[in-house]
């Protein structure tokens, strides 16, 4: 006789109703004072509230913390995401010693349920789904914000979140529906836009190892496919390139990116546990001194890099940081800045201008992507800038008899409208392959600078030797330039002579 199995059914991942949610997090800031406080940022057009719950030590002022924000359930039915996050909460708030840290250090901001009416619901049709508002809180972005900002206030509350605070990290948290089913975990990947992969890759990798040595597999995008990354069409070599055939849609993250230079991720869940081990590493990255970076820290400072020179944010304290990247990622477009070439092994002079008009003056001529040996220009600009009082003469003319540079190419300029003055402060740095290095000359602008990480310069190695140069607020010109030259602290040679053909016996 046979026997007729009913298949197993389908049902949501358990956890609390929004009201519930809202209780349990209310009953929990009352019993963590000064630790955890629960807003209502929006509400949804049925009026249930979109929950924001922030926690950090209020004995520490907020003055050098950084910002995590993390976001969930952006369409509702994705409510493993909520469970990760609830119980990510609940540990960030206890007695851990790391969490205590964290709590010290940072301001971590937690949605756990931006879509809360889809959220609500048993179940929610497949197709029903697709074809509505939910998933718009995730997909309805522009450039600019939510694209229909009257009918997107679930968005519109976490676009006020993100303007408010000004996140260094901007978590997205996606996940599974149903309680019954599981799906291959990842970070820093996206399904939805093959513009979300934030400039960090070493910061997932560290997360997925959190999961893995728990036993969580995750997906690693073109590493586990052995397929080359692409985010353009690659026609009739699709198959061949991972993410090519994938959509460049403006999802909620990006907004983050665009406007504060966030370090943005997004992730998918498949287990809870997997969510709160990944995230748990990833604060600690914001207690860690990164590479490149010369205090601990989310890495999202330095703004731009050509060749050995790079653009960073001024600051010795998080807010400060914060302002200063903030601005300057927003007037990118009317900074430039290039190196001297050939880059010396034993110097550099790095140029940076904040407007177009003051690059036109001390730089004319056409862009060029390759530098003319037999048209020097280096020793013009130099003769320009010393037409200016402010440029010291003799200090550049010394950097023209130590250093072998004698040509300067400018990458191609994008912004030709009107400039504005940068009011929070510049850092510049000097990215030397060298363990250590002894200055012989070190100038900005031909004057001596002392040692200062408010207004001078500082060393440190992480790797190599940078050299940061920090000017501060109302210091900053239109024009600027550092030179130095230095002796290494390591021994290294050059080239292949007939020695070397002698073989160690």
């Amino acid at each position: 006789m046979s026997h007729m199995h009913q298949r197993p059914e389908l049902g949501p991942t358990p956890g609390p109703s929004i009201a519930e949610m809202e209780e349990g997090l209310r009953r929990w800031a009352a019993a963590r004072p000064g630790i955890l406080q629960v807003e209502t940022v929006g509400r949804t057009p049925k009026g249930l509230p979109v929950l924001l719950c922030r926690i950090s030590d209020a004995d520490v002022s907020d003055e050098d913390k950084q910002v995590a924000l993390f976001t969930s359930t952006h369409s509702g039915v994705e409510r493993v995401t909520t469970a990760g996050l609830l119980q990510l909460i609940k540990w960030l708030i206890g007695d851990d010693a790391l969490a205590e840290e964290i709590r010290m250090r940072q301001i971590v901001l937690i949605m756990p349920a931006c879509e809360p009416e889809s959220y609500d619901r048993e179940l929610i049709d497949v197709a029903e789904f697709f074809a509505g508002r939910s998933r718009w809180v995730y997909e309805g972005w522009g450039w600019d914000g939510p694209l229909d900002p009257e009918n997107q206030p679930e968005a519109m509350a976490v676009k006020a979140v993100v303007d408010q605070y000004q996140p260094e990290v901007h978590q997205d948290v996606h996940g599974i529906w149903f309680e019954q089913s599981t799906m291959t975990e990842s970070t820093g990947i996206s399904w939805a836009s093959n513009l979300y992969r934030g400039y960090w890759r070493a910061i997932p990798d560290l997360m997925n190892q959190a999961a893995e040595d728990a036993g969580y597999l995750t997906t690693r995008g073109e590493e586990s496919a052995g397929q080359m990354l692409s985010t353009v069409p690659v026609e009739g070599v699709e198959r061949w390139f991972y993410g090519s055939t994938s959509t460049p849609k403006v999802v909620c993250g990006l907004y983050s990116y665009i406007q504060y230079h966030s370090i943005i991720q997004t992730m998918e869940v498949g287990w809870e546990e997997s969510a709160v081990l990944r995230l748990r590493r990833l604060l600690q990255v914001g207690n860690e001194v990164w590479r490149g970076e010369p205090r601990p820290g989310y890495p999202a400072n330095q703004v731009s890099c050509r060749s050995s020179v790079a653009i960073a944010a001024w600051g010795r304290t998080a807010a400060q940081r914060r302002a200063s990247r903030v601005e300057l990622w927003r007037k990118l477009a009317q900074i430039s800045h290039t190196c001297g070439w050939p880059e010396a092994r034993d110097g550099v002079v790095a140029f940076i201008s904040t407007t177009p008009e003051s690059r036109n003056l001390y730089a004319p001529g056409e862009e060029s992507s390759a530098p003319n040996l037999n048209e020097p220009n280096l020793e013009p600009m130099f003769a320009k800038l010393k037409e200016n009082p402010r440029f010291d003469g003799d200090a550049l003319d010394e950097f023209l008899r130590l250093s072998v540079s004698r040509q300067v190419t400018w990458p191609q300029a994008e912004y030709e409208g009107p400039a504005e003055p940068i009011r929070n402060g510049l850092a510049i740095r000097l990215r030397l392959p060298h363990p250590d290095v002894t200055f012989k000359h070190l100038r900005l602008d031909g004057h001596i600078m002392e040692p200062s990480d408010v207004d001078g310069y500082f060393v440190y190695h992480n790797p190599g030797t940078i050299v940061q140069v920090n000017i501060p607020p109302g210091k900053v010109e239109d024009f600027h330039v550092v030179t130095a030259v230095f002796d290494s602290a390591a021994e290294r040679t050059s080239g292949f002579h007939s020695s070397d053909w002698e073989l160690d016996e």
